[in-house]
């Protein structure tokens, strides 16, 4: 039975857990000692690779609190600007001016994505803000600005944090250690495997006693079971559980950039919707004047 590859998604305290048993078994038979600076340098190894995940863990956990500090910062804003145009237009929420910030949607709507569809709505208002005829929004656009940036920032910082992790695990560090420790089982399985050839009185399953059992399915008749058989089978089944785990944020992540990107473009047709019945009513207003000056002109 050769070593069994170990999976690049599984979490890594198992996989350093089979690196320290290979190694105790090493060091307990005098055919072990050539092997054990290999297995000493993966744990070594290992458990730098550790640190490196705890640090981009704690990363990932700050970009994302900036993430969420910038949000409540625009969500704040937002509620002010809201307040403040309402009074410029007596609370009419369909007047012209409101619609242009905020369409048909309320407050409440209008905040609750966290960023995403928001900030590119907002990311808009600065220029409105800006060229603004009201001295009370003209007043706010360097408040607006100032947050823009920070959200815009802490979503760049949070992206890359990501995108970090995804390299260190599909490509990077993290990948390439479960490699060559999967290369070095498989190579240490395959000389210890000739060793009872070699050597009288080994027996056949000598290379086998050198690595962390996964016995199989209770009841498959694979192994006889005892206590350490059952309990050997629930450490690889949390093992794999972890594994699954992994998996499935990264999926959920994966979905979640997905339904972001899907609710950025529905966000962008709603506003140049928006924008559509804003410049419909402006010239439609435009008409109107026009004509009344031409029949004053004439008359």
């Amino acid at each position: 039975m050769a070593a069994r590859t170990l999976d690049v998604r599984t979490a890594l305290q198992p996989l350093l857990a089979q690196v320290g048993y290979t190694l105790e078994r090493l060091k307990a038979h005098a055919l072990g000692a050539p092997h054990i600076p290999t297995f000493e340098a993966l744990r070594a190894e290992g458990l730098e690779v550790l640190t490196t995940e705890l640090e981009i863990n704690d990363a990932q956990a700050g970009a994302q609190a900036r993430v969420d500090i910038a949000d409540d910062r625009l969500d704040a804003f937002a509620g002010k600007l809201s307040k403040t145009v309402l009074g410029i237009v007596d609370d009419d929420r369909e007047h012209v001016l409101y619609v242009h910030y905020f369409g048909t949607k309320t407050l409440t709507e209008f905040k609750r994505p966290v960023l995403g569809a928001q900030l590119v709505t907002m990311r808009k208002w600065v220029q409105s803000l800006t060229e603004s005829p009201h001295e009370l929004l003209l007043a706010l656009a360097p408040e607006l600005t100032l947050l823009v940036n920070e959200a815009d920032a802490a979503v760049q910082a949070r992206d890359t944090v990501q995108q970090g992790n995804r390299n260190f695990r599909d490509t990077g560090q993290r990948y390439q250690w479960i490699a060559r420790l999967n290369a070095a089982r498989k190579e240490l399985h395959g000389t210890l495997a000739k060793m009872p050839h070699e050597h009288t009185g080994l027996p056949s399953s000598f290379a086998d006693q050198f690595f962390l059992r996964k016995v199989g399915k209770r009841g498959s008749g694979e192994e006889e079971e005892t206590v350490e058989s059952v309990q050997e089978y629930i450490e690889g089944l949390q093992e794999e559980l972890a594994g699954a785990e992994l998996r499935l944020a990264e999926l959920e992540q994966a979905e979640e950039d997905a339904r972001k990107a899907a609710a950025l473009l529905e966000a962008e047709k709603a506003q140049l919707a928006e924008l559509d019945k804003a410049a419909m009513a402006l010239e439609k207003q435009r008409a109107a004047l026009r004509a009344r000056i031409e029949a004053e002109e004439t008359a």
